[in-house]
């Protein structure tokens, strides 16, 4: 039997080719192919997904909802399943699986609910709370895969002969490079600036700064080849996001004009793969995006294809159309604010869909599940934040997912709270499996 699929439904619609080609094509590692006539499931010699109400054709039926044959984002009414182990997103009580599992992914992965009218935060941002997951209690359930997890086993056991790719548990390691150095290479007016702050504020600290202008001390941020170091010996390649816009409230990056700055970028480089850190005002100015992803291009040895947006602040669709725009081809910026776990509901990569234009875009979003941020802001201690840690990891394994993790190197060493995350940085390490 051939590695392959045929979706039958009454009508076409890009929303139901892009799920059907994710789903089936890149979760099962078939090709796929679609057709509007019946008569083609007769002669079919491989599995059938019948994509409609008529129950007596051949195939896998999925009684459709009306979401895939839309054209626009519109305001949804969910039915929605609850008294099972898992929320059952557009809900049907004649369907074998209890809903309509394409609707429900596709209605995850295209963040249709952020094109919707939603509460935002202080940043714009659209937080956990404002999620369909959150009123069902899913925010770290990666629904979406359990969906597909079940239609991986129904095509098993119904085509028994029908190989399916693998899915394959890794980790992936990133940080967040707000500030390359706390007090080294920030500019002689900055320098001084900081020098007077400390007296004023914090005059303990004047010592360990002028310790480390002097060279006598390692910058505390210097924590870079610690990470790479210990990421090598589990074979992960972490990724670096480095901020280069100019410098505001929310934005304290060392200027990518000075020579050590750019030294240090591209050592940090050779052993990683570097990403841009668009700036706090960049997701609201096109012309900043530009701006420094020319400049940190010119920085780099190797193209830039990769960005997660300072403060996770973005607009859909426009910043993603934009990064398109750029050859940007890896966006990494899924993820809650507020909360660990799956905004998308799924661990995996998956392709960013444009419900405007009601068309798929050739960005690959690579969504994270823990941000060291997170745990320090929602945990009352380490090991909280540790057991929520291995919890998520475990499900992400579980799903043969990517378990991919955010940190920052202040919140490493312990400016931001009074726990000091290297101890879980360290768990991933010590657990992965070469």
């Amino acid at each position: 039997m051939s590695s392959s699929i045929l979706i039958y439904s009454e009508k076409r619609s890009n929303r139901l080719t892009y799920i059907g080609n994710y789903v089936f094509g890149v979760r099962c590692g078939l090709d796929v192919t679609f057709t509007n006539e019946p008569s083609d499931l007769d002669s079919a010699d491989c599995p059938v997904l019948n994509y409609s109400f008529d129950a007596s054709l051949d195939g896998i039926q999925f009684r459709p909802a009306k979401l895939l044959f839309e054209k626009r984002p519109t305001l949804q009414e969910i039915d929605v399943d609850s008294s099972g182990e898992i929320p059952l997103l557009f809900a049907d009580s004649n369907s074998k699986f209890g809903h309509d599992p394409l609707a429900a992914a596709f209605y995850l992965l295209s963040r249709y609910e952020e094109y919707l009218p939603f509460v935002q935060d202080e940043h714009n941002r659209f937080l956990s709370t404002s999620s369909i997951l959150s009123k069902y209690n899913a925010i770290e359930i990666p629904l979406v895969d359990i969906y597909i997890e079940r239609i991986r086993n129904e095509i098993k056991v119904k085509y028994e002969r029908i190989s399916l790719s693998p899915e394959t548990f890794r980790d992936e390691v990133t940080v967040d490079v707000d500030q390359l150095l706390m007090y080294r290479s920030k500019g002689l007016a900055r320098t001084l600036f900081g020098l007077l702050a400390d007296l004023v504020r914090n005059p303990k600290k004047i010592q360990e700064r002028v310790s480390v202008l002097v060279g006598q001390s390692k910058d505390p941020l210097e924590v870079y080849d610690e990470i790479i170091s210990k990421c090598a010996s589990k074979k992960i390649r972490p990724i670096f996001f480095f901020q280069v816009g100019e410098t505001s409230r929310y934005d304290l990056n060392n200027p990518v004009h000075i020579p050590n700055v750019k030294q240090r970028i591209n050592e940090i480089a050779l052993d990683s793969d570097m990403g841009l850190h668009p700036s706090y005002f960049s997701s609201e100015d096109d012309g900043q995006v530009d701006l420094e992803f020319e400049r940190l291009q010119s920085v780099s040895n190797s193209r830039i294809i990769r960005s997660r947006q300072h403060y996770l602040r973005y607009r859909l669709p426009g910043t993603l159309r934009h990064l398109e725009e750029l050859g940007m081809t890896h966006e990494h910026s899924v993820g809650f604010a507020d909360a660990n776990g799956f905004r998308a509901g799924t661990s995996h990569p998956f392709p960013f869909f444009d419900l405007e234009r009601d068309e798929s875009g050739t960005l690959m979003l690579h969504p994270f599940v823990f941000m060291d941020m997170c745990a320090v802001r929602n945990s009352e201690g380490s090991e909280i934040a540790l057991k929520s840690l291995i919890n998520l990891r475990q499900t992400v394994r579980k799903y043969g997912g990517v378990f991919s993790s955010v940190w920052h190197p202040e919140v490493l060493i312990g400016m931001h709270g009074s726990i000091r995350t290297w101890d879980l940085f360290n768990h991933i390490i010590e657990e992965n499996e070469v």
